[in-house]
């Protein structure tokens, strides 16, 4: 009678611990927020076929083109050609033409704001908040040249906590690349977000022409942004 009593104790105590050990691993979980149905929501809650990267995934894995994120993506890749042509291969399907009069199979959008495939390919990604994959149709979400998916990436909100960051970056081919950003309250209710971003890089191979090197590159990106919380419920952001 003891052993069957040790035994029952035994099996109720780990019962409690396993159910401990859940309940702290469920609070442990990052909530991850997407933007996919044109509003927030919890990605658990998503009934969508979608990857979302998160801002500290993109820092620990150094992701700064949208070249890398191919890497991280199940079922897409990306590929860019000469003469300024590019495509996105989701879900088997992609684009056999290039030129601005063909269509696409995969919509690009920065916070909301349509994009074409070359500029979102060329683009540094800095500051950026999420980085979001939705694979299949989205034409009732994202109208036309998006049966294969959707990709939207959304930069940082400027915050109400003053921040800033100042970063370099050297490398070959003689590269550099400065980031500025800052961000802080201008009053109670509005806040602002600068960020600078200059890139410079000879090209891979030099031209005895007049123009420039072969993939060189010389950028500059200055934005701004303020958001203005009207009330609990209502915003207003400008960029």
């Amino acid at each position: 009678m003891r052993y069957i009593l040790f035994l029952l104790a035994l099996l109720v105590s780990s019962f409690s611990f396993a159910q401990d050990s859940e309940s702290n691993d469920m609070e442990n979980i990052e909530e991850v927020v997407t933007s996919a149905l044109r509003r927030e929501t919890a990605l658990q809650d998503t009934g969508l076929a979608i990857t979302v990267i998160s801002a500290s995934d993109i820092e620990s894995k150094n992701l700064k083109e949208f070249y890398d994120f191919q890497f991280n993506v199940p079922g897409v890749a990306f590929q860019k050609s000469n003469f300024s042509g590019s495509a996105v291969q989701m879900r088997g399907m992609t684009s056999y033409a290039v030129g601005g009069s063909f269509s696409g199979i995969v919509t690009y959008r920065e916070d909301d704001v349509a994009l074409g495939g070359l500029q979102m390919a060329m683009n540094e990604i800095w500051d950026v908040a999420s980085f979001e994959v939705l694979r299949g149709p989205q034409g009732t979400l994202y109208g036309r040249n998006s049966i294969g998916g959707a990709i939207n990436y959304i930069t940082k909100k400027p915050s109400f906590e003053a921040e800033g960051e100042v970063r370099t970056v050297l490398g070959d081919y003689g590269l550099e690349q400065y980031f500025l950003m800052s961000s802080a309250p201008l009053t109670d209710n509005l806040a602002y977000r600068f960020t600078g971003i200059t890139v410079e890089r000879d090209g891979v191979q030099k031209s005895i022409g007049p123009g420039p090197d072969t993939n060189s590159l010389d950028d500059e990106n200055l934005t701004l942004t303020l958001l203005w919380n009207i009330n609990d419920d209502m915003s207003f952001q400008i960029r």
